[in-house]
């Protein structure tokens, strides 16, 4: 129990980019500046019948999740809100920063992601914490994406995650969405390290008009660690983006 405990102090979720990459990557970052960058805003309001984060089952009662956003060009701040049902009282408030570039030198399907979030819990007992975090991703068929993240305040270990997603339209305003992932924990609020939990899941976002859409979710976790849970749970989420 004070596994699952702990590991709330854990973000949500994508990894720590390496100097060299990032060095790589200044040529991109220069052709976004020679460009007007894209301002954007947007929100979504997530209703689950139970909170999962990495794995571990963090509330077995029904949440709310309220997640506005801003982007500006590479750049997107974003915040996200968990309200437990239970104690009818908001338990999370993260803030997440992140910058993701394509590899437009060798390919502009391949992109990479790093950022920082800071997580805290109010009306808990758990302290505030900090995280870093990088991803690659490749925008092909399957969008396979790889991510790290590191909890650098109160956590230790890795958690490690690979995952693939598939869009099927089924017209011009509705379309199937299957995904999969299987993960690594390396000591990261367990005393084990190896694959933790495989996930498949399954949505379906209708779009309600210019910038609304409501996507209902589906999704299943497989343990494959004796410190996880095989659990069911699906949810609605309402997003608005401009």
């Amino acid at each position: 129990m004070n596994k699952i405990k702990s590991a709330i102090v854990l973000g949500i979720a994508t990894l720590t980019i390496a100097k060299q990459p990032l060095q790589a990557a200044e040529p991109i970052l220069e052709e976004h500046v020679k460009t007007k960058p894209k301002f954007s805003v947007g929100a979504d309001l997530g209703f689950s019948t139970k909170y999962m984060l990495k794995g571990f089952t963090l509330s077995e009662t029904p949440v709310m999740q309220p997640t506005p956003y801003v982007k500006y060009g590479p750049f997107t701040a974003t915040g996200i809100f968990n309200y437990d049902t239970r104690t009818t009282s908001f338990n999370e408030a993260d803030a997440f920063f992140d910058i993701t570039l394509p590899l437009k030198p060798l390919t502009k399907k391949l992109s990479l992601s790093t950022g920082y979030n800071f997580l805290t819990f109010p009306n808990t007992r758990f302290h505030h914490t900090h995280e870093i975090y990088s991803a690659i991703s490749y925008d092909t068929l399957s969008k396979p994406s790889l991510r790290v993240i590191r909890d650098i305040s109160q956590g230790s270990g890795y958690y490690t995650e690979l995952s693939i997603k598939h869009d099927l339209p089924i017209s011009k305003s509705i379309s199937i969405s299957g995904n999969a992932l299987i993960a690594h924990n390396h000591h990261l609020n367990i005393d084990s390290s190896g694959l933790s939990h495989a996930t498949i899941g399954l949505a379906t976002p209708f779009s309600i008009g210019k910038g609304f859409s409501i996507t209902p979710n589906i999704n299943y976790q497989y343990s494959l660690n004796r410190d996880f849970q095989n659990e069911l749970w699906g949810g609605v989420i309402f997003s608005y983006f401009h």
